[in-house]
Order: C-alpha cells, then structure tokens, then sequence
C-alpha cells in the first residue's frame, strides 16, 4: 500500500533546528494508529500523545519498527529524509491500522516527526495472517525541506 504525503509535526521542526534530534544517527521508528487518533500537528509533540491509540495485532510489536539504511542528506539546497519500507508480517489476528506514524525513539521526548494517512478512504489497511503489511513510502523520500 503505498503511503499518501507525511505531515509534519510543528514540534519536530523545532526540535530538529535546536539540534535535539540527530536524523542520521538516532533510532527512528514507525508505529502504527488506529482510527481512534486524531492528528493535530501544533498539539501533539510526543509518542505519548499517541501512544494509547497504537494499535495492536499478531505481528505486531508495541512501539513499532525501526526504520532501516535511514538517511537524512542535502542536494542543492533541499534536504531529504528517507528510508527502506517498514514492514510487518500478520499473525493469525491480522493487522489493522489507519495511520502510521515516524517518530525519534532515541531523544528522551520521543518527538513525533510526521504521519500520513493509510488509506485515502479514508478507512482503514488491512492484511489477514501470513501476508505483509507493507508501507510503500514516496519515492522522492518520506519528506524533503527546502
């Protein structure tokens, strides 16, 4: 399933200007929401503010997965974050989720760095046991800044 546009949080992009958060050298993970969320990009700084709408499934780890060959670079003036696809195969419950979120495991705030919605529907993605609940991320990046 391929991710529409992230979002970014308004905390994160400060954050990232006081050099809290290192994008090249922290865990950055990708959890995902249930439609019980509601995104606020000003209100919400924290993995706690989203934490208790994680959803839950075979497969699934609370928290998570961390994103892999992660890169945060500069070419002529615009800055690009990227990743390989997080993934998840389902158990024999499934996994359901109408959001995913990327956030920075590593800073002690766990700041939220951006979402995007899982389904345009919007409704939400869903994969029984044994097949591959896959995040198709944009190929220009999961987000650029110019």
């Amino acid at each position: 399933m391929a991710a529409s546009q992230f979002a970014l949080f308004h905390t994160f992009k400060e954050r990232l200007g006081l050099k809290v958060l290192d994008l090249d050298s922290d865990t950055i993970k990708c959890a995902l929401v249930a439609s019980t969320w509601t995104p606020s990009l000003s209100a919400q700084a924290n993995w706690a503010d989203v934490s208790a709408n994680e959803i839950t499934g075979d497969g699934y780890t609370a928290g998570g997965v961390a994103l892999t060959n992660v890169t945060y670079a500069n070419t002529a003036g615009t800055s690009k974050f990227d990743c390989d696809d997080p993934s998840w195969t389902a158990g024999a419950s499934g996994i359901a989720a109408r959001y995913a979120v990327i956030y920075d495991d590593t800073d002690a705030n766990k700041t939220l760095i951006c979402y995007t919605l899982l389904d345009t529907a919007p409704a939400n993605h869903s994969v029984t046991n044994g097949q591959v609940f896959l995040i198709a991320l944009p190929a220009t990046g999961v987000f650029t800044l110019a």
